[in-house]
Order: C-alpha cells, then sequence, then structure tokens
C-alpha cells in the first residue's frame, strides 16, 4: 500500500509518499516539492518561475499535474486542511487548493483532512507548535529520514516537505488503528486526542469519520 500526505499551497506544496507493508511500517518513502529558488532544484524539488506561466490558472494546473502524478498509484490522500486564522489572498487559495482536493477525488484517492493543529499535536505534543519546532523534531528525533539537510533549515521548500512528513506519519497511525494494529491507548495523551476530538466545524471526531471516497452513485448529466 502506499499513502500520501500532501500540504497543499499555491507556490510551496508539500509532498510525502510512504510504501508501507502488511503491517503499515514504511518500507519506502519519497517527496516531492516546489521552489522558486534554482539552486534548491533537483529531481524532487520542481523549481518554477512565475513568468513562464501566461497566468495563475495555468500555473495551478501545472503544480495540480505533478502533485496528481506523484500520488498516482496511492490508495490514500492525507491533506492539511485550512488554518482559518490565515491571512492573505484567501480567495486565491481557496480556488486553487479546491482544484486540487477535486482532482485527486476525481482520481479516485481517498481523502482525509486533518486541521493544522492536529498534525502539531501528532509531531510536537504540542498544537501550537510554530515551525521551527516542527523541523527541530524532524530533524533531531526522526534524524532527516527524507535526507532535506542539503536545505536550508528553515523556510520554504524544507518545512513544506516536514509538514507533508509528520502528515503521512499521523495518516499511517490512523490506518493502525483502524486495523488493530496498535491501540489508542498506547499513543500519547496529546495523539489520543486527535482522534477523540471535535470541534465546531468537525463535530464528528477522526475515526467515526469516513474518509472521502468517490461514489460510483453520482447521477449522469
Amino acid at each position: 500500500m502506499k499513502i500520501v500526505g500532501l500540504v497543499l499551497s499555491l507556490n510551496g506544496s508539500g509532498c510525502v509518499k510512504f510504501e508501507l507493508d502488511k503491517n503499515l511500517d514504511i518500507i519506502n518513502q519519497e517527496y516531492l516539492a516546489f521552489t522558486q529558488v534554482k539552486k534548491n532544484s533537483t529531481k524532487d524539488i520542481l523549481y518554477f518561475s512565475k513568468k513562464q506561466f501566461k497566468n495563475d490558472f495555468e500555473q495551478n494546473k501545472w503544480t495540480r499535474d505533478n502533485i496528481l502524478s506523484f500520488c498516482k498509484d496511492s490508495e490514500y490522500c492525507a491533506i492539511e486542511d485550512y488554518a482559518f486564522g490565515a491571512k492573505g489572498r484567501v480567495f486565491h487559495i481557496g480556488e486553487g487548493i479546491g482544484l486540487f482536493k477535486i482532482s485527486l477525488y476525481d482520481a479516485g484517492h481517498k481523502l482525509r483532512l486533518y486541521d493544522p493543529c492536529s498534525i502539531k499535536m501528532y509531531a510536537c505534543n504540542n498544537g501550537t507548535a510554530d515551525k521551527k519546532t516542527m523541523v527541530d523534531e524532524y530533524d533531531k528525533v526522526r534524524k532527516d529520514p527524507l535526507k532535506l539537510n542539503f536545505l536550508n533549515r528553515f523556510g520554504s521548500p524544507k518545512e513544506d516537505v516536514v509538514d507533508a512528513f509528520f502528515l503521512t506519519e499521523l495518516l499511517q497511525m490512523e490506518l493502525k488503528l483502524r486495523k488493530g494494529l496498535i491501540q489508542l491507548k498506547s499513543l500519547t495523551e496529546k495523539q489520543i486526542q486527535i482522534f477523540n476530538r471535535t470541534t465546531k466545524g468537525n463535530p464528528v471526531n477522526i475515526l467515526a469519520k469516513d474518509f472521502y471516497e468517490r461514489s460510483s452513485n453520482v447521477p449522469k448529466i
């Protein structure tokens, strides 16, 4: 089985893929990111300049197509949900990220949305952890499994990939819980809270909620 974690944005998405064995343990991992700094570009970090696109639609389509290609052999995709306190071009962000989400849904991936607080609680046992704390946790505790040490420690694209890495681990944990490979009582207090908590926007906890999955019963036009 392959699963993907996606931290989506218009200019700096981070994507991490795990290949899992029958016990849902990692046997291989890879990533995809985007950069406007040419020296950071590799086969896994795609360089782009806004000048190469005629308009925002063209750029969003290019980003979407690369993300779809990266995810094509994955059964599950976890996506970082919106940070509702975000500022800036929120309508443009919603429009672009909505394109990415519906494209993944239409491609047949099973989707899970995790809010930013849950990802931070999973990674750092702290729902308000900042980017530096997340990167420190990845570098010092996880020992840089994706070998990102050639990048600047902070800022895009490393922070994008680090966030996506923890997102993919969180999805892996949920799948293990659902298959009975681990028990809630074995997790940290904050990790247990992730799966039990409800909010005004999400009145049902994660384990009681189905994955978003394309239906075969959609009425034909």
